[in-house]
């Protein structure tokens, strides 16, 4: 699990196998260019989380915003959708 609440900055990178969430973003985050796998939930915003070019799959579910998600892509067609809690 990878836990912010201040800025977090995540290049190239795997984010898997969490029994929670894979992210959680309490701050600002900004992720590029990653995997987010196999996690309770993928991803989880509290504060201003920012997906780019990442894939989001196989997580129970994959994005939970509680604010905002700036951008969310590629999420694979069978990943719980986008909500808010």
């Amino acid at each position: 699990m990878v836990e912010n609440s201040g800025t977090l900055t995540i290049r190239s990178s795997i984010i898997s196998d969490s029994s929670k969430d894979g992210l959680l973003g309490g701050g600002s985050a900004t992720v590029s260019d990653s995997l987010i796998l196999r996690n309770d939930r993928g991803a989880v915003a509290f504060g201003g989380v920012t997906l780019i070019n990442c894939t989001v799959d196989s997580n129970r579910l994959g994005v939970l915003a509680h604010v905002s998600f700036d951008d969310c892509a590629q999420l694979a067609d069978h990943q719980q959708p986008a909500g808010r809690g």
